[in-house]
């Protein structure tokens, strides 16, 4: 059956259908690019014009900036030695802050308890000192007076030797 001219005949038919459909793929696909590489060719050339106006404007490089220095000073600021040793210093203050807190809350709590202690004692050193007292009350102090005549008083009493006692 493949040596019959019949069915050659119908394969170059098929053939020359698939061909002719390629070839016109290919057609589109060429046009198609020409007019990318067109588009590019317009879009070099606004690149290369918008390049003449950035070096008319920027006559400097990366390699002669004028703020060289001050890029290499942020830089060492914010990544380099001083930032770590700036960092060193904030937890040094830190911890010491954290200290400075820790003794003042433990001495706060030390003086509340010595006063509540304290408050406790002199409590009962009062009533002692109150007992005390009545009992010194209770003795009587010889007081001579303006006139030579001796009068006794209680020892808590203040005496005026000005006044004249009836």
């Amino acid at each position: 059956m493949t040596d019959s001219s019949d069915y050659r005949l119908y394969l170059e038919g098929k053939f020359e259908g698939i061909t002719k459909l390629m070839n016109a793929q290919f057609e589109t696909v060429h046009d198609k690019l020409n007019e990318i590489d067109t588009r590019l060719a317009k879009l070099n050339g606004s690149v290369a014009s918008h390049e003449k106006i950035i070096s008319a404007n920027l006559p400097h490089s990366e390699l002669h900036c004028p703020q060289a220095d001050k890029i290499e000073k942020i830089e060492k600021v914010l990544i380099g030695e001083e930032a770590i040793e700036a960092q060193r210093k904030k937890e040094k203050e830190d911890k010491h802050s954290v200290m400075v807190r820790t003794l003042m809350v433990i001495g706060i709590a030390v003086t509340i308890f010595i006063s509540v202690f304290n408050a406790f004692s002199n409590r009962k050193q009062l009533s002692q000192t109150q007992s005390l007292k009545e009992e010194v009350d209770m003795i009587n102090t010889p007081v001579r007076t303006r006139g030579g005549t001796i009068m006794w008083y209680p020892s808590g009493v203040v005496i005026d030797s000005l006044k004249k006692i009836k």
